[in-house]
């Protein structure tokens, strides 16, 4: 009894062996966008995964701030629009950090005269003088150079 045992156990584990494993290969990590915006308060990002392997990254600056451009580090294509564009499509190859450059708003303001009067460009009083100088020449007078 024990060598029929014995021999059950060995064709057992036989069939065990020969039976082939398999488990399903995980599928790798498809690359990503980590997104980041200088200075961080001068806007908000959007990412779009199209599904066909690219990303659509969009910038929307806030108030007071100028997108300049993306800097884009890792290995990717671009796929659409240029690097100075506030949309634009990517393929990454690996995963890659874009970064969305922007610029405060410069606003001038003009300072006022004496007597807290609009600024005067000097190009006003120049205007009138040749519109006063054509006029009278319109209406007949003549102008001769002086003989001093």
């Amino acid at each position: 009894m024990k060598k029929i045992f014995a021999m059950l156990l060995v064709v057992a584990m036989m069939f065990a062996i020969a039976i082939p494993m398999s488990a399903e290969i995980s599928p790798e990590p498809k690359p990503g966008v980590d997104t980041e915006i200088i200075p961080e308060n001068g806007g908000e990002i959007t990412e779009k995964d199209n599904g066909d392997g690219t990303i659509t990254i969009t910038i929307n600056p806030s108030k007071g701030y100028d997108f300049v451009k993306w800097e884009i580090k890792g290995e990717y294509d671009l796929v659409s629009g240029k690097l100075t564009d506030k949309v634009v499509t990517i393929r990454p190859k690996t995963d890659v950090k874009a970064q969305a450059v922007m610029k405060t708003q410069t606003v001038v303001k003009p300072t006022p005269g004496p007597n807290n009067q609009s600024p005067s460009t000097g190009v006003a009083p120049v205007m009138m003088a040749v519109a006063f100088v054509g006029s009278m020449a319109a209406a007949g007078y003549s102008f001769k150079k002086s003989g001093k």
